[in-house]
């Protein structure tokens, strides 16, 4: 099972994943105690190790400036939040790309849904990924997980990230949903920043779990 650490903006965070080796990262570009712009992003990622991949955080964000952080590898994957169209967005990106001769790069769409209803969840997509959230986005509270039991029930299959509130605490109640990854930020979080103690035992715990 995979983890992304979401929310480092300190070049300590980034010590921290280098460290620890999360899945992914997250870069959060809308207005938040978390925010980064685009010199601080590009610096972060430049002292990340490369396997790692970056998460542009972006709510109903213009399609250029999505597009600008992808073609100079600012960004590995595309989180969405609020109205975007996907669809458009995904033939823009492979035209960008391939202007820039990186049509090989592969990118992730990850369009993120506040899972307050069944349709919610079950509602189609154009997107790689779901992520699943609860109704404030980085408030340390959980959803109805229950939901994603009864999706399941009814047949839904599509790979997810699972957020919301997720610690040491509730993590294996978590991780039996199956996710594909455990998407975590206030969880691994003292006084307001990155722990290093607080992502060493969830990112530990999600690698050594097992279905």
């Amino acid at each position: 099972m995979k983890i992304k650490t979401c929310g480092l903006w300190r070049s300590k965070d980034i010590e921290y994943a280098n460290i620890l080796q999360p899945d992914f990262v997250g870069f959060v570009f809308a207005p938040s105690k978390r925010q980064v712009d685009v010199t601080k992003a590009r610096e972060l990622k430049s002292n990340l190790l490369s396997h790692i991949k970056v998460v542009g955080v972006f709510v109903e964000e213009s399609q250029d400036f999505i597009l600008e952080l992808a073609t100079t590898g600012v960004i590995d994957c595309i989180q969405l939040h609020g109205k975007h169209n996907i669809k458009d967005l995904k033939i823009a990106l492979v035209q960008a790309l391939s202007q820039q001769s990186l049509q090989d790069n592969q990118f992730l769409i990850i369009e993120a849904r506040k899972a307050e209803t069944l349709d919610c969840i079950l509602a189609p997509s154009d997107a790689d990924f779901l992520l699943f959230d609860s109704v404030r986005s980085g408030s340390g509270l959980s959803f109805d997980w229950g939901l994603l039991e009864k999706a399941r029930e009814l047949g839904f299959s599509k790979d997810f990230f699972l957020a919301g509130g997720i610690n040491v605490h509730n993590l294996c109640k978590a991780m039996s949903l199956r996710p594909y990854a455990i998407d975590v930020s206030s969880g691994i979080e003292s006084d307001g920043v990155k722990d290093f103690a607080r992502m060493q035992a969830l990112i530990s715990r999600v690698h050594g779990f097992a279905l």
